[in-house]
């Protein structure tokens, strides 16, 4: 009977305590035991911050070994293993951060983001984000990324898909990518255009600037027109569905003075389903009686087409033109038609007309 008499009065002392014991506020519960100003929670994980870390090789420094420390500067003698910096990681050797990163990251060997990177990545031989990039990245050497949405400037440039550039000797995009300019440029969807020596691409929806360029949705043909004045013409088209290059060589074995005609222009297209209209600019050096010479003519063709398409491989074209032919000497036969001037001054002569031009365009 004592015994339940004792634990009823104990039961009953430690109800009545807890109920006048007042609570601590949450400002002073949160001040009792404060974490250190350098330190932060992330998960359960205690993530620290520093605004300098030095170290002479991986684990030897002034961070933990493998830690979870933030950076804002990083200075390293050897090889850099940062969990993230904010501003600056400076490497002799290499540099490698293994969280999203900002600021720059320089070294002399290679660069490397283990996530997203803003910023610049530089190195002579090797950059590498393994998530976004947003910024720069320039090496001497290869860069590579998985989503580039900034520029790239090196010998290679690799990319998965972005929407950003790239500038080098060889650039290589696995899916689309906004702009290429190189000697060798390959994309699967090349969203703003190429510009390099050959271009390559499933799908360029820009520009195709290039002496090959090949796209399914591009053109790449081989043409034949006649111009008023008798002149035929062999041209090779290359380039995006909207904007080509045009090589061209034509001649008129008839004329006595036999003309030869070398050039090149540019054309832009606006593509309907079975009819494109454009507009052309070529200028074209004249020589007579052998495939080059020594004296200065010249010969500009502002030219308004229309290009019926017959079937994928045949394309029937026409147009007016606009031409401007220029000769140091009234001689020979004028390869345009339209009115003669004079140039008293420099001693030279002009002949300004409208034309047309008809075609056939193969492949």
């Amino acid at each position: 009977m004592k015994t339940v008499f004792l634990v009823s009065f104990l039961l009953t002392s430690a109800l009545v305590q807890a109920q006048t014991i007042e609570p601590l506020p949450l400002s002073k519960a949160r001040s009792a035991t404060p974490l250190p100003k350098t330190s932060l929670i992330a998960g359960n994980h205690l993530v620290s911050l520093t605004p300098f870390q030095f170290s002479i090789g991986p684990g030897i420094g002034t961070n933990p070994a493998y830690g979870k420390t933030i950076n804002d500067y990083s200075l390293n003698l050897s090889v850099a293993d940062d969990f993230k910096t904010r501003k600056a990681q400076l490497s002799l050797i290499s540099g490698y951060v293994r969280e999203n990163s900002t600021g720059i990251q320089l070294s002399t060997l290679s660069s490397e983001a283990g996530n997203s990177f803003t910023g610049i990545q530089s190195s002579l031989i090797y950059n590498s984000t393994e998530g976004t990039l947003h910024g720069i990245q320039a090496s001497a050497g290869l860069n590579d990324a998985l989503i580039m949405n900034g520029w790239q400037l090196g010998a290679v440039n690799s990319a998965v898909i972005g929407d950003g550039g790239q500038t080098g000797l060889v650039n290589v995009s696995d899916s689309s990518i906004g702009f290429q300019m190189g000697f060798i440029n390959i994309a699967s969807v090349a969203e703003k255009g190429q510009v390099g020596l050959v271009n390559m691409a499933e799908t360029n929806d820009g520009v195709a600037i290039g002496l090959i360029n090949y796209s399914k949705n591009g053109r790449n043909n081989l043409e034949t027109i006649r111009t008023e004045s008798g002149i035929q013409q062999f041209q090779y088209r290359t380039g995006s569905e909207r904007f080509q290059l045009v090589y061209h060589l034509g001649f008129n074995g008839a004329l006595e003075n036999k003309p030869v005609i070398v050039g090149a222009g540019v054309s832009f297209r606006k593509p309907f389903s079975w009819v494109d209209i454009g507009y052309e600019l070529s200028a074209s050096k004249v020589s007579f009686k052998q495939f080059w010479d020594s004296d200065l003519r010249f010969l500009v063709k502002n030219q308004l087409i229309t290009e019926f398409k017959v079937t994928d491989w045949l394309r029937l074209s026409g147009g007016v033109t606009f031409n401007a032919y220029g000769d140091a000497n009234r001689t020979g036969e004028r390869v345009t038609s339209g009115t003669d001037y004079q140039d008293k001054v420099n001693n030279a002569w002009y002949r300004f007309g409208f034309g047309y031009v008809a075609g056939i365009s193969l492949f």
